[in-house]
């Protein structure tokens, strides 16, 4: 019998972030291992879903076949507690944190609050996938994430090694629209702004250190351009 299971995300899954990115291979992942994996598409207002969006999900996990693999976008995760406690005897749930909602860069204080409490419980209710203990979720934090940053090794990566790791550059983005944001005096609201700032200055300083490297070819800018940003559109 061939395994199923399915991947719950925000708007549309070829959207070209990180974020998505890193859930297509997700899906190409598993089927490539013989899994039929359904893709259900829940409402672009996530994270901050209007009712209709939250009724939309409700209908959606309600659907699932018990026992379904469901793999739940952070975007999504934190919105929806209640519905994932609902189905957690009923469904195999996964929730996949790129980054908790009440880390991001911008938000405010109170939203933060909120979504810290709606992420714990969400965590609560996955079944499988469980890093901690119970006892430990309330001490976890976006600071405690370690991965692999800077220049690529040799470790099956399917990008050369004079590219960047993606976990180096998100890492590296994030670090920079915080200063950026800090800087302008901590707005409220304007996350998505900072972000692009942030990675439009760190492209440009990492193909003009890719052009340095090389030897400063003339009329070769734009060449190194289209290198980091296909990088970072993969």
């Amino acid at each position: 019998m061939q395994k199923a299971a399915a991947l719950v995300v925000p708007g549309n899954l070829d959207s070209r972030t990180g974020g998505y990115i890193y859930d297509r291979h997700i899906v190409d992942g598993l089927r490539a291992m013989g899994w039929s994996v359904d893709v259900q598409s829940l409402d672009e207002t996530f994270p901050r879903p209007t009712a209709s969006a939250i009724a939309q999900a409700e209908e959606v996990f309600a659907r699932l076949p018990a026992g379904t693999v469901t793999v739940v976008d952070s975007l999504v995760v934190g919105a929806i507690p209640g519905i994932l406690e609902q189905h957690r005897s009923r469904l195999r749930i996964v929730a996949l944190m790129h980054l908790p909602l009440a880390a991001a860069i911008g938000i405010e204080e109170e939203a933060a609050a909120q979504f810290a409490i709606a992420e714990r419980r969400a965590l609560e209710a996955a079944a499988l996938g469980r890093l901690v203990p119970d006892a430990d979720l309330a001490r976890l934090t976006a600071r405690m994430h370690v991965s692999r940053g800077g220049q690529m090794a040799a470790y099956g990566d399917d990008l050369d090694q004079s590219s960047e790791t993606k976990s180096g550059l998100e890492q590296s983005v994030r670090e920079r629209a915080y200063a950026l944001w800090e800087q302008d005096g901590r707005p409220d609201g304007q996350a998505e702004e900072y972000w692009h700032r942030a990675l439009d200055q760190h492209l440009r300083g990492r193909a003009y250190a890719l052009w340095e490297q090389d030897g400063r070819p003339e009329g070769g800018a734009d060449q190194y351009w289209r290198r980091v940003v296909g990088f970072e559109s993969q």
